[in-house]
């Protein structure tokens, strides 16, 4: 072995047990953790809030609705952003069906939670702050790939009004499966509006069951 192989292969397995010191495997770490890709149909502040903290930079679907609350939080705290082509994303299933979780009671969550563990049919989740829920719905259908939403919210009319301004929106407060069944007959709504109140996880998902 001539003296140049040698030296190249000395040096290729320093820099290998160098790059597997803790100090590398941190440096290689906050690097991954100061991106983050969100593919959600809305981006909002409460979103970016639970997943964007201390990050300096965010990548948002080609067709992600990014709402006016979501754009201050980025500009508030330093985080690029940016809005990924179509042609980089990977074809993937789409989800035609959202449930937004406005809520902060142990029910709502775990049905959510539900949802997103087994995928009840071509649903997608997420979560926003009750002031935003209307605004998130209505952007939601607005966007054209989401057909129906299911809002599930402590003050319903409040938020099933307030999303009624758009004229896209044909929002309903529903309480119960035949609330569900008699106002698809009547009004045909995309958004759904849940008062969750004593409602255990497992009516909330019967609920959303029924529309899907």
């Amino acid at each position: 072995m001539n003296q140049a192989v040698l030296v190249e292969r000395v040096v290729a397995e320093v820099m290998k047990r160098l790059m597997t010191t803790p100090a590398a495997r941190n440096e290689n770490s906050q690097v991954e953790k100061s991106s983050l890709t969100l593919m959600d149909a809305v981006i909002t502040e409460g979103l970016l809030v639970e997943k964007a903290g201390g990050l300096t930079q965010v990548a948002v679907g080609a067709k992600s609705v990014v709402t006016p609350a979501a754009k201050d939080w980025l500009r508030r705290n330093n985080v690029e952003w940016r809005r990924l082509a179509l042609s980089s994303q990977l074809p993937t299933r789409q989800a035609t069906q959202l449930v937004i979780a406005a809520s902060e009671l142990v029910s709502v969550k775990q049905a959510v939670s539900e949802i997103q563990r087994v995928r009840v049919a071509d649903w997608k989740s997420q979560s926003c702050q009750a002031n935003e829920a209307a605004a998130v719905a209505a952007a939601a259908i607005g966007n054209g790939e989401i057909k129906r939403v299911v809002v599930i919210a402590d003050a319903a009319e409040v938020v099933a009004c307030q999303a009624n301004r758009t004229e896209s929106v044909r929002a309903a407060v529903v309480a119960s499966v035949c609330d569900i069944e008699r106002v698809q007959k009547t009004l045909n709504p995309n958004v759904f509006v849940i008062a969750p109140g004593s409602k255990g996880a497992f009516e909330i998902i019967r609920m959303i069951r029924v529309l899907g």
